[in-house]
């Protein structure tokens, strides 16, 4: 009988150092595969286990749910994976894809229960292992996440991919040295696959260590084979005062296709710390031409249009950057287990991040606020808007910077 794998795809989310959060698509996973690409095409969650495609009403279904699937019909593919475990309830594999759909569209408790199933027909499943380690890890269920990615190795016997594997569900329940041993064992087996170093840059960044993260994403870059790394490799460098080692970086990253929205965005902020207006405008322009929607990208061209003296461009900006706060979350999508991993370490290296996390709707408010009060002399909807802003500020417990805006506030009135 002929065995045809599934490759499902997952979603990954790009940090940049001005704040921008960008979540891509990737287009296929490789079996069992951990975050072979460092960049957008990182691995979090798959299910590729062989299908075995005969030509039963289940079967068909199966390939149908895949199919609809990756073409992001979700509810029309868990409509077939439900069909194909009504035609066949002992089906392990109806079971795991459809777990595992579940599991991506954040719906991890009837995803589990669907793993459960799965490894209940089938206890030596790996993907089934994989899949619910990550739910579990990403539910809280630290003694769950580290027996279902301790089976997972034993299962994978004790490869590189097993080994990255539980760094990465390590680092997700936060358990840094346990991240680091895990990800060390991955080197050791083979010093030339990058999937150890990615997990270990990441647990020593989180865990404080910056210069041991460095040497490992030099060795990433080394490797050759992840442009995502001198994206990261910029974020640090930047704040070291590197603007131009971080301006190598990012057209490196660019030059190897690499060329996401936030990288722009980063190249972006890197060109105002130069002095560079005109560079900073055109590379803001090209990342709301690859995402629209991420308001903070508006807020920073409306802030270097403000500076290079285009008022009008100013305000313009801002109130786009505020129509699209008000429509959609900057942390749009699914946010994958290893985004969250992203998330926390650029955290870790710049608290900016977290800045622009919780308050990029009060920034928002604040600079149109400043705009139409001393800009453009509309002083009654400048002070709305900075009261806006400041309430925001309060809900987020940032108590000093709502205090800050009114005093504004009575510079103005004043």
């Amino acid at each position: 009988m002929k065995v045809k794998y599934l490759s499902l795809s997952a979603a990954v989310v790009v940090l940049s150092f001005v704040g921008t959060i960008y979540t891509a698509k990737s287009d296929a996973i490789a079996k069992n595969s951990v975050g072979n690409n460092f960049s957008v095409q990182a691995l979090e969650v798959a299910a590729n286990k062989q299908l075995l495609l005969a030509q039963s009403n289940t079967d068909k279904l199966l390939e149908q749910c895949v199919k609809r699937y990756q073409s992001k019909e979700y509810e029309r593919a868990l409509n077939s994976c439900t069909k194909a475990i009504e035609a066949d309830g002992d089906n392990d594999n109806a079971y795991l894809i459809r777990g595992t759909i579940k599991f991506i569209l954040g719906d991890y408790k009837t995803g589990i229960q669907d793993i459960n199933r799965a490894l209940a027909i089938n206890p030596n499943s790996e993907q089934g292992y994989y899949i619910r380690a990550l739910a579990r890890a990403i539910t809280g269920d630290v003694k769950g996440a580290t027996e279902d990615s301790n089976r997972f190795l034993v299962l994978n016997s004790y490869s590189v991919d097993g080994y990255s594997f539980r760094a990465m569900v390590m680092l997700l329940i936060d358990d840094y040295k346990q991240a680091i041993e895990n990800a060390s064992q991955a080197i050791q087996k083979n010093p030339e696959n990058t999937n150890g170093y990615i997990m270990r840059s990441f647990a020593y960044i989180l865990s404080g260590n910056d210069k041991q993260a460095s040497e490992d994403i030099e060795k990433i870059i080394k490797i050759g084979s992840e442009p995502g790394a001198y994206f990261f490799r910029s974020i640090i460098r930047v704040q070291r005062g590197d603007n131009k080692g971080a301006m190598e970086d990012l057209n490196l990253a660019i030059n190897q296709k690499f060329d996401e929205a936030s990288v722009y965005a980063q190249r972006a902020n890197v060109r105002v710390q130069m002095g560079d207006m005109k560079g900073a405008i055109e590379d803001l322009n090209m990342a709301i031409k690859k995402d629209k929607d991420v308001g903070y990208f508006r807020n920073n061209l409306g802030f270097i249009y403000g500076r290079a003296g285009d008022m009008k461009k100013a305000f313009e900006n801002y109130e786009k950057a505020l129509s699209n706060y008000q429509k959609s979350n900057i942390f749009k999508g699914f946010q994958s287990p290893l985004s969250k991993i992203f998330e926390k370490s650029a955290i870790k290296i710049s608290p900016f991040f977290w800045e622009v996390k919780d308050s990029q709707d009060a920034l928002g408010y604040l600079n149109r606020g400043m705009s139409r009060a001393l800009l453009l002399g509309n002083k009654q909807e400048g002070i709305a808007d900075l009261q806006v802003a400041a309430n925001l500020f309060r809900e987020q417990g940032k108590q000093d910077e709502a205090k800050k805006v009114n005093e504004m506030i009575k510079k103005i009135n004043s």
